[in-house]
């Protein structure tokens, strides 16, 4: 034992803060992402007058991208700032006030001479006093004008959206005459600086931290090498996969470099730096054309992890490469640690089966539009289908059912004799030959309504109305090709945490559709 805790002071006396490992870091692969991507929409109701942008097109901070329909806003503002400029009222306050100072002056030398009593100039003192006030009322009159005025822009503002971040359009959602309730008008992505997020196996855990330099290599044909820094290292490990994640800051001034590559990223060793002197053309053998794995059925779909690197790839070609056991790395000089490792030539893979997939569940019908704009474009098949759930909606004061629609029509007329309107003969649906005395939210309203009407001498009754409450589940048939899987399995990831990707034979998917 003693003999072995000397051998770790050593080791840890020759490389403090694993330096060691650091320099022994293989090439790893990452996945080139946004750095921020924003669904905009509106604070307010409204319909779309007009959107500035277009799908690519670059926008600043601040620059107005959106205009909805403002014509009742543009009005309320018009009008308050007429009544904020108003200053007649005021004036003419002052021009009495001025008056009441004069007389009370003249009268006070009568009421010194006794000529006026003490009751006349305690009123002449009064009405100064009042002209007073109505000057001080006039000026808090336009005070709150001025207000009101301050309230209407602000109204009028929150109709032109605005850019939050710099970045790129990526998706329209909407057009002008579409209304915005509920539903992102524009996708926006932050593509200065870029982020590339790596999954690193956990055998070098410690190795990489915060701060450290890296050279990125994105796949071809962009194949130059780029400094990153890391902003972001995972404290807790995955235990299925053996691995942990961290991110890289990119900069991508020149909007040079698109979001949604992969890439190939090599950790420098502590103290060693990424300039701009490292953007030379990197090698080939540093990018690797993406590759896929047919889930089994049952399996949760994740957001896909990059390949293995070829000196991080295990013996076994059962599991996934990222999830394989990475060997022991051994001590290895910077320099040789900062060039890629040989290529392993491997078998070429067999062509993967189509996949099927289900998502949910859905409770908003805007997200599943927003889902629909996402996969169409990679997904084989799309549908939505729902559980076939119910719940009460709201509640009918019908009568009962009538012979005929004839008859239907002869009980509004008498009704309306009676002096009870807001009454309709219905002829189709479920409730076909009643008569609808009007449809009401809760049971209490319904029945006062009923009652209203059996005091009348009419025969009535409340009937629930039912509405769908199933939750939507989406039935897509992953694509085939590597490159438009990735894209298909990113822009589910990017739909939030609490959708999941059920992998489903496609078989059941046609019958459960038919």
């Amino acid at each position: 034992m003693r003999c072995l805790r000397r051998m770790l002071w050593f080791f840890l006396a020759a490389c403090p803060g694993w330096p060691c490992l650091a320099a022994s870091l293989p090439p790893m692969d990452c996945v080139i992402e946004p750095n921020t991507v924003i669904d905009l929409s509106s604070a307010v109701d409204g319909v779309v007058a007009k959107i500035e942008v277009d799908r690519g097109d670059v926008v600043e901070q601040g620059q107005v991208v959106v205009r909805l329909d403002s014509g009742v806003e543009e009005a309320a503002l018009e009008y308050a700032r007429a009544r904020a400029d108003a200053t007649a009222e005021l004036k003419a306050g002052e021009a009495n006030l001025a008056f009441a100072d004069r007389r009370r002056v003249r009268l006070e030398t009568l009421y010194q001479q006794k000529v006026l009593s003490s009751d006349q100039m305690d009123e002449t003192a009064t009405e100064a006093r009042v002209k007073q006030i109505q000057v001080q009322q006039a000026k808090e009159t336009k005070r709150l004008a001025e207000l009101d005025m301050r309230q209407a822009s602000e109204i009028l503002k929150r109709h032109i959206i605005r850019s939050p971040i710099r970045g790129v359009v990526v998706q329209r959602y909407l057009s002008p005459g579409e209304s915005v309730v509920d539903k992102p008008i524009l996708r926006l992505a932050q593509i200065d600086p870029l982020r590339a997020e790596v999954i690193i196996p956990v055998a070098y855990f410690g190795a990489v931290r915060v701060g450290q330099q890296a050279v990125l290599v994105p796949e071809a044909p962009n194949d130059h090498q780029y400094p990153a820094v890391v902003t972001v290292v995972d404290r807790v490990a995955d235990a299925a996969s053996g691995t942990f994640r961290a991110r890289l800051n990119l900069p991508n001034a020149d909007y040079s470099l698109p979001s949604g590559l992969r890439c190939t990223v090599q950790f420098l060793a502590p103290g060693q730096k990424a300039d701009a002197s490292l953007v030379v053309p990197a090698p080939r053998s540093l990018t690797r054309p993406p590759t896929t794995t047919a889930a089994a059925p049952g399996r949760v779909l994740a957001m896909p992890r990059p390949a293995a690197t070829a000196a991080s790839r295990a013996p076994s070609p059962a599991r996934p490469p990222a999830l394989s056991p990475v060997p022991k790395p051994a001590p290895a000089a910077v320099a040789r640690a900062a060039s890629p490792p040989p290529r392993i030539a491997a078998a070429p893979a067999p062509a993967p089966a189509p996949s099927c997939h289900t998502l949910g569940p859905i409770t908003d019908s805007a997200r599943v539009a927003v889902l629909r704009s996402q996969l169409t474009e990679y997904a084989t098949r799309f549908s939505v289908r729902t559980d076939g759930a119910t719940a009460v909606a709201d509640y009918a004061v019908l009568s009962r059912p009538q012979a005929s629609a004839a008859a239907a029509s002869e009980l509004v007329g008498k009704l309306k004799s009676a002096g009870i309107e807001d009454v309709a003969a219905l002829t189709t649906g479920p409730a076909a030959n009643r008569v609808s005395a009007g449809i009401y939210l809760g049971t209490r309203l319904a029945g006062l309504r009923r009652d209203a009407l059996t005091t009348a001498g009419f025969d009535f009754e409340v009937r629930p109305r039912s509405k769908p409450s199933g939750k939507l589940w989406i039935d897509v048939q992953a694509p085939v090709d590597p490159v438009a899987f990735q894209h298909y399995a990113r822009a589910i990831a990017s739909a939030g945490p609490d959708l999941k990707a059920v992998v489903v034979p496609c078989q059941q998917q046609v019958a459960a559709r038919n």
